[in-house]
């Protein structure tokens, strides 16, 4: 699993495809970032980059989560995201 990932749901979304919010996205980046690199242990980012403190929160809001259990919420919740149910019959 890949950051592009997030881009196809993120095109997919642009185009009334799937349904995706904002808060959705940062979940899905947090799981994949646990998937990726496991529990996050690296320091607050400064206050002035909101970026980056999304990110970092929404990974930190994982815990300590293995990166297979990560990987298992993360395709649960992109199968549970309104729409994706549709995506998959037409394809």
């Amino acid at each position: 699993m890949s950051l592009p990932v997030l881009s196809l749901l993120q095109l997919l979304t642009e185009r009334g495809e799937l349904s995706l919010s904002f808060d959705d996205w940062f979940k899905l980046r947090g799981l994949l970032l646990c998937a990726r690199f496991g529990a996050c242990e690296e320091k607050w980012p400064p206050w002035y980059d909101y970026k980056a403190l999304r990110h970092w929160q929404a990974w930190k809001a994982q815990g300590v989560l293995a990166p297979s259990e990560a990987r298992r919420r993360f395709v649960a919740a992109v199968c549970s995201l309104p729409g994706y149910a549709d995506i998959g019959a037409r394809h």
